[in-house]
């Protein structure tokens, strides 16, 4: 094998192993910064789909199969329901 190509598999590799320990370092740190905190109560059945933070309001929105239940995050607590929107996914706050 050529000079040339053992250089370029060489550094292929060594790149490879350096993005390997970046991702491993990057996954551990990412893991250390949640916290759990506290429980809040939702009730319903089934999955929740997307959830959408309104930081100026300090709300949760979490849409569920035919609404979207709305949350304080100063109280903890629901603090209603937005319903009869079957099929939503999402939610935005404007």
């Amino acid at each position: 094998m050529s000079n040339n190509y053992q250089t370029t598999m060489r550094a292929i590799h060594v790149c490879s192993v350096g993005f390997a320990l970046a991702f491993l370092i990057s996954s551990a740190l990412a893991n250390d910064a949640y916290l759990f905190l506290n429980e809040i109560p939702i009730g319903g059945e089934g999955g929740w789909d997307i959830l959408t933070i309104d930081s100026p309001a300090n709300r949760l929105y979490l849409s569920h199969a035919t609404k979207v239940v709305v949350v304080d995050l100063n109280k903890n607590a629901v603090a209603g329901e937005i319903a009869d929107t079957p099929g939503v996914h999402a939610f935005v706050a404007v």
